[in-house]
């Protein structure tokens, strides 16, 4: 009887978005994944945001627990590998998670670990998805008509910005046109602010003080990046990656303003982006940059919600930009020129 129970509770809470309890619990184990390991979750989005929940695993299992308000799409990652899974919360869910790793070959990345027959139980939210993405045409089928179709018919409530961002072929080809169909209950449900803020981004100015973040070193010595900066006139922070060839091409003119101005109080911070930890070491170690190097694994650019590298700021000693975002090649090279001489 209290089996009985417990699933009319769960399926009245998936159908009214809604619980007294707005605490949400996810469970689990993934085969081949070793201690140590994080498990985090982050709503989907056009963009990557940050994670709201994350967990260590152990002898292979992981658990997490967080509160959310109403319905939300979210994604299951691994930590430094491209592994994801999709999947819906909401308040009063007690979901289960179980799957397995396998190594594929990706044409731009090599070899990467993904995720191989992944279950959600327990979530009537995340099987009502599923049957959205099937009546759409599949993953790999669907067109941007029937994409449109579907967000149309559901238009009035959460799941028409869920399933803008999770059906549309390219999320970050969304539209202004495309997001104002949707009702203000969708737009003002997490994916629809997450859709509003990617669309309407907040226009960074010089003069802006930028967003406090922390960097973990190679010894594993943990920084704020205002302490990093405060001792310096100006630091670049040059978000890349490794398989960037633009990122890395500017980063060889980078070190040439670095050795003619360090001494007057020029600074660089490298922040890669890398998923893969052996990728960033392989082309740090080519680099060879005599600044302070960092594999971002503190979040920093899902705060800064970087969309592309290379993303280059310049900022002063108390972290106000000094020139406009995303400089490269002579642009670049005449501010530094300005601010140092």
């Amino acid at each position: 009887m209290k089996k009985t129970i417990s699933v009319i509770a769960l399926l009245l809470c998936a159908v009214f978005g809604y619980a007294q309890d707005n605490h949400y619990r996810i469970s689990g184990t993934i085969e081949g994944l070793a201690d140590g390991e994080v498990v985090e979750i982050t709503p989907l989005s056009v963009i990557t945001q940050p994670s709201i929940a994350r967990a260590t695993v152990t002898n292979g299992q992981f658990c997490m627990e967080g509160s959310v308000d109403e319905p939300t799409a979210v994604l299951l990652l691994i930590k430094g590998t491209y592994a994801s899974a999709g999947f819906m919360i909401n308040p009063g869910c007690d979901i289960r998670f179980t799957a397995g790793l396998k190594e594929e070959n990706n044409i731009k990345l090599g070899t990467i670990k993904v995720f191989k027959d992944e279950k959600v139980e327990n979530s009537p939210l995340t099987d009502q998805l599923k049957a959205f993405i099937a009546e759409a045409g599949g993953r790999g089928h669907r067109t941007q008509e029937m994409c449109d179709s579907m967000v149309l018919a559901h238009k009035d409530t959460f799941w028409g910005a869920v399933l803008m961002v999770s059906l549309s072929p390219v999320p970050m080809s969304i539209t202004k046109d495309q997001f104002n169909v949707l009702s203000e209950t969708a737009k003002n449900s997490v994916q629809g602010r997450a859709i509003h803020d990617f669309l309407y981004p907040k226009e960074w100015q010089v003069g802006d003080t930028i967003k406090p973040f922390e960097l973990k070193d190679e010894e594993g010595k943990v920084s704020n990046i205002f302490d990093l900066i405060k001792d310096h006139k100006y630091t670049l922070i040059d978000f890349w990656a490794s398989w960037c060839i633009p990122c890395r091409k500017e980063m060889q003119n980078i070190k040439k303003y670095y050795a003619a101005y360090k001494d007057k109080g020029f600074n660089v911070i490298s922040i890669s982006v890398d998923r893969d930890r052996k990728a960033w070491e392989k082309a740090n170690g080519e680099e060879q940059v005599p600044w302070l190097s960092c594999l971002d694994t503190m979040g920093a650019a899902e705060i800064y919600q970087i969309l592309f590298v290379p993303a280059l700021y310049i900022v002063d000693a108390q972290g106000c930009l000094v020139a406009p975002l995303n400089l490269h090649t002579d642009k670049l090279r005449q501010h530094i020129e300005q601010l140092m001489e």
